[in-house]
């Protein structure tokens, strides 16, 4: 039910998409210097994100099942989370170059 959810809603946005919002998080700010890093959302994106997150639950859940025994299970759970951090922030930097640079 939670994957309908997560892939259902961001398609209706999908469906009323406009040019995509895109928002700054000021990451640092020391005197004069400041790092933004922008995020750009709209329907398309979003619908991708979900199903970023929807096929790293199933791997872990996956996971849990078929290497259950292995020691370096928390480790490979870390290295997806890494992952998907890494596929997320492709997916909503609105610019090539900021997907480049981080």
């Amino acid at each position: 039910m939670w994957a309908l959810v997560c892939v259902g809603f961001p398609f209706r946005l999908y469906i009323f998409s406009e040019p995509p919002m895109v928002l700054r998080w000021h990451f640092i700010r020391y005197n004069a210097i400041r790092v933004d890093f922008p995020i750009a959302v709209d329907g398309t994106r979003l619908l991708f994100g979900c199903t970023v997150i929807f096929i790293a639950c199933n791997i872990v859940q996956f996971s849990r099942v078929y290497i259950s025994e292995d020691p370096f299970l928390e480790r490979f759970i870390r290295i997806l989370g890494l992952f998907v951090i890494a596929m997320k922030r492709m997916v909503f930097v609105p610019r090539m170059l900021f997907v480049l640079w981080g």
